[in-house]
């Protein structure tokens, strides 16, 4: 993210909801050992808006996401 330092949540979703927020980490990471499926990228940085994303893990693929959140 730009700025770097943002807090990494990583959000399983699935037919029969979202799943419990999952602690990944700071900007700039990288998050490994995630099952194929739908998930959502939070972001969370004090003075910042919350960011979101969502993504489709496939199998042996990399997900890049980027991320500016704005000013509050």
């Amino acid at each position: 993210s730009t700025p770097p330092g943002a807090r990494v949540l990583l959000v399983s979703v699935d037919e029969g909801g979202a799943g419990e927020p999952q602690p990944r980490g700071v900007t700039p990471t990288i998050i490994t050992g995630v099952y194929p499926g739908k998930y959502t990228v939070d972001l969370e940085k004090p003075g910042y808006r919350s960011f979101q994303k969502d993504v489709v893990v496939k199998e042996h693929v990399t997900a890049q996401v980027k991320a500016t959140p704005r000013k509050q």
